[in-house]
């Protein structure tokens, strides 16, 4: 079966980003999906490794728009108080395009646009 999912998106607050052991890193990021003017707000956690949680630990603040592709994947884990299984459903990211330049100090500066094959003349989707 095929996995894969593309959509743009904002970042509803700053990137989290953890450092692993053999210098491997994990940035995650919560993102809003639903247009602006919707009365129900949909989100979903985007999880993107290595070179990808670099460029997006970097460049990616609170607001900013991009689109972004990946497969959809889940977490389980058991909780600690009821010792009931949980699980959550998050996108482990592949690519992020950015689609504003600003970030939030005002700072128009250039930064990669893309992390993937995606190119400006093709549409993402």
């Amino acid at each position: 079966m095929y996995n894969s999912i593309t959509s743009v998106g904002y970042l509803v607050k700053d990137p989290e980003t953890r450092q692993l052991s053999g210098g491997k890193s994990v940035t995650r990021l919560r993102v809003g999906i639903s247009p602006s003017n919707a009365k129900t707000k949909c989100f979903i956690d985007l999880e993107v490794w290595d070179k990808l949680s670099e460029i997006a630990s970097k460049y990616l603040t609170k607001g900013r728009e991009f689109v972004f592709s990946g497969e959809l994947a889940m977490d389980t884990w058991e909780n600690k108080d009821t010792g009931k299984p949980q699980s959550k459903y998050f996108i482990r990211g592949n690519n992020i395009q950015f689609l504003n330049s600003g970030n939030k100090d005002g700072n128009k500066s250039a930064a990669p646009v893309s992390s993937g094959p995606v190119s400006d003349d093709e549409p993402p989707f």
